[in-house]
């Protein structure tokens, strides 16, 4: 639940208050407060007191997180107050960034799972690991309330530059503050008694967060006067300093070198091969049609000297038989009838029932199909299943009935007329 705009009118409190009080959770079952089951509360910006987070915190049994940014009246008693309520807490972390307590000690508060409630501010971060507590106190040029440190952030970068973290070179101000916070547990009574332990040091995430620290936030005259002095000293040098030249960098770089060249080298030939290709197919194109262009002349001359060999041997055609074929060239079929005439097509007949009835230099022989044989498989015994008779003739057989000679060479005629055509010619 995020209650960050404070109500225009009225108790803060009392808003608190209602708006925890009256909100309900409606689901299938029942009704729930609110209050009951909210996880996560933010209160940014307003001016709640210490007071007003200790009743908040006896209604939410399962809060988990708290963020107080920017409020100005959260002071020291909210430690001791967290650890009062210890046995009904389900608090983990509670932000306090831009508070007048985010540089305060950090205490050793438990929630009722015996878990460590985290009080961080967001807008820091822990200093650089490799920048010791004696580095810090030898870098330091002015303080506030032994809570923070303000180093000398040049003269540090300048003598450790491996040390420091480049956002560090980046902070626009030759004075650079750093937040302590001990670590501090609670004795059984109100007091609180100091662990033996080293300060932790932060800075800021970023020049951004620093920014709503410095001029958005209300500081005691004597921290602010420390911070204007801040502001006034102008870094040296804003861009990080250069770090010694790791020798794993330089053998990476010459791979990488090494394989951008190789990379390059490829796509050079690649592009080449693409070109010769292009060209070859280009090639093969223009070749393939003078083929075929020369192919249709040579297939032109063939057919006509076809014709002309047919029209030596044959005479030329008759009207019928060149009709035929060009009905056959246009349509791929021809209707026959009286393609022979009556006269010489009763001719033909009266010679072929003659060769079959009486025989002659030429007899008919039974067929494949006649007396009822199919092969290997005598499923058949009827006496005929066809009764097929066949007489094999080319008209070129020495006594070959000249009718026969006559009609083969018309059916010949027609069939060298239809070879014109690219079908029978392929």
């Amino acid at each position: 639940m995020t209650l960050s705009h404070a109500p225009p009118t009225g108790r803060l409190d009392r808003f608190l208050n209602s708006v925890l009080s009256r909100l309900v959770h409606h689901d299938v079952l029942d009704q729930i407060p609110v209050k009951s089951i909210m996880k996560t509360l933010v209160l940014d910006g307003l001016p709640v007191t210490d007071r007003d987070l200790w009743g908040i915190l006896r209604q939410t049994p399962a809060l988990t997180k708290i963020s107080l940014v920017g409020c100005p009246n959260v002071t020291f008693h909210l430690f001791p107050i967290c650890q009062s309520l210890q046995s009904t807490l389900s608090l983990e972390q509670v932000d306090l960034y831009l508070t007048f307590v985010q540089h305060a000690s950090m205490m050793t508060v438990h929630n009722k799972f015996q878990k460590v409630v985290a009080f961080t501010p967001s807008g820091l971060v822990p200093l650089s690991h490799e920048i010791t507590r004696a580095m810090i106190t030898q870098y330091t040029v002015d303080s506030w309330s032994n809570r923070i440190r303000f180093l000398d952030k040049d003269q540090l970068v300048e003598d450790h530059p491996t040390m420091c973290p480049e956002e560090l070179g980046a902070w626009p101000f030759s004075s650079l503050p750093v937040f302590e916070s001990h670590t501090l547990s609670f004795s059984g009574s109100a007091y609180l008694t100091p662990l033996a332990s080293s300060p932790a040091a932060y800075t800021f995430k970023s020049f951004a967060h620093a920014s709503r620290f410095v001029y958005e936030l209300y500081h005691p005259s004597c921290l602010a006067t420390k911070l204007r002095s801040m502001t006034m000293s102008v870094t040296k040098s804003i861009l990080p300093r250069p770090k010694p030249i790791d020798p794993l960098d330089v053998q990476a770089q010459q791979v990488l070198a090494s394989l951008h060249a190789w990379k390059v080298s490829l796509q050079d030939q690649v592009d080449e091969l693409t070109v010769a290709v292009d060209r070859a197919k280009h090639e093969h194109h223009v070749a393939l049609a003078d083929y075929n262009h020369a192919e249709r002349q040579r297939q032109e001359v063939e057919k006509a000297a076809n014709r002309a060999v047919l029209a030596l041997s044959l005479g030329q055609p008759s009207d019928a038989i060149a009709a035929l074929g060009a009905t056959l060239e246009m349509n791929q079929f021809a209707v026959l009838d009286a393609f022979l005439g009556h006269a010489m097509a009763f001719a033909l007949f009266e010679t072929l029932d003659n060769l079959h009835t009486y025989g002659g230099p030429y007899s008919f022989e039974r067929g494949v199909l006649a007396g009822g044989k199919t092969g290997r498989n005598l499923r058949y015994q009827k006496p005929s299943v066809r009764g097929d008779d066949v007489l094999w003739l080319d008209g070129t057989e020495p006594e070959c009935p000249p009718i026969v000679s006559q009609t083969l060479r018309q059916l010949d005629r027609l069939i060298i007329e239809r070879l014109a055509t690219d079908e029978l010619t392929a």
